[in-house]
């Protein structure tokens, strides 16, 4: 921030996105050509000053935010079977949530990202389709806590690790699909309605798409 000016906000303040009326938190700040630009709620949409606001002092409608408790039964890091796969053993390396709120109904689902432990295959899972280790080996309390601590040590030696970098790779590559998209939408809107906030969306998704372009993805 060479010029000394003085941002409008710092990171940890509570904001409202005007545009929508929704709160966040800014996580994240960068410059772009002398103008500072903030990421709220680690989104991947960057905001300008002038389209926040601080909560204390916004006047306007807010949003109702919808606070969901969902209840995980595994953890990162957990060995589990597949039920298609009888007892070859999986590792749990991430847990995804997806949320369906339609007018008169919702629910949410809990989705697990598992690596085969022999080879490091990738694979998604519901909760229903797994097995806990420990379920199904119910000799005794002692048996499970060998099995807990000395397995899992043994199990991170086996995992595939180019598997999990192809896969973060995958994901990266997932991101800027996306943000392409969105400036597809946010050229067309421009297009036609020549609004100022269309043409600082593309600039945001230009320099997401900048920092990308860094990364060494295939």
């Amino acid at each position: 921030m060479g010029d000394g000016r003085r941002r409008k906000f710092k990171l940890e303040d509570i904001v409202v996105i005007t545009m929508y009326g929704t709160v966040g938190k800014i996580t994240n700040i960068h410059e772009i050509n002398g103008q500072f630009v903030y990421e709220v709620n680690h989104s991947d949409s960057l905001y300008y000053e002038n389209a926040l606001s601080l909560y204390s002092d916004y006047e306007g409608p807010l949003k109702k935010i919808e606070e969901i408790n969902i209840e995980v039964f595994y953890r990162i890091g957990d060995i589990v079977f597949h039920e298609a796969y009888g007892t070859t053993e999986f590792q749990i390396i991430g847990i995804c949530t997806e949320v369906w709120r339609y007018k008169d109904e919702g629910w949410e689902e809990v989705i697990y990202e598992l690596i085969r432990i022999k080879d490091g295959e990738w694979l998604e899972a519901k909760e229903s389709e797994i097995i806990s280790v420990s379920n199904k080996h119910k000799e005794s309390s002692h048996y499970k806590l060998l099995f807990n601590t000395h397995k899992h040590k043994d199990s991170q030696k086996h995992i595939n690790k180019p598997q999990q970098v192809l896969k973060e790779r995958y994901q990266t590559r997932k991101k800027i699909d996306q943000l392409l998209d969105s400036y597809n939408d946010y050229k067309i809107l421009y297009e036609m309605f020549h609004d100022e906030i269309y043409k600082e969306k593309l600039e945001l998704i230009v320099y997401k798409l900048q920092n990308y372009s860094k990364l060494d993805l295939y």
